[in-house]
């Protein structure tokens, strides 16, 4: 069957759409930790939240960074989704490893929170599309 859309051909590569994600997602979780360390050190909010605060960080930066992957490559959108969070997770492992000399703490909870925030995309991306109705049924003739 042939099809009559035409190729736009602004669709990225799934490994371009994935890096630029998981790109946006680290840039996110650099800015949210500033903003929170601002916070905190003009005492809005007490050293006791820091745990809210990168949880908020974290979902926020897993789920922005899947919608961006998501829309730049137009195809497989709950795989994307779900590529996208992991590949962000396993970076900020790495970081965790390169700059913090391996200590891994808390990493359960980084994991629910990077799987809630692309998860969450992920889920939306399925919903079904309803076509629009051709027209209504015509009634039998007397």
């Amino acid at each position: 069957m042939v099809s009559k859309k035409k190729a736009s051909g602004l669709a990225s590569t799934i490994p371009g759409g994935v890096g630029l994600g998981a790109a946006l997602s680290l840039g996110i979780t650099l800015i949210g930790a500033c903003i929170s360390a601002l916070l905190i050190h003009k005492e809005i909010v007490d050293e006791n939240a820091v745990g809210y605060c990168s949880l908020v960080t974290l979902l926020l930066a897993s789920s922005l960074g899947a919608v961006l992957a998501m829309n730049r490559t137009k195809r497989m959108r709950l795989q994307v989704c779900l590529l996208t969070g992991a590949c962000y997770f396993l970076s900020l492992l790495c970081i965790t490893a390169l700059f913090f000399g391996g200590e891994y703490t808390g990493v359960g909870v980084t994991a629910l929170a990077v799987l809630g925030g692309s998860g969450a995309v992920a889920l939306m991306s399925i919903r079904q599309k309803r076509g629009r109705v051709h027209g209504h049924k015509k009634g039998a003739y007397r």
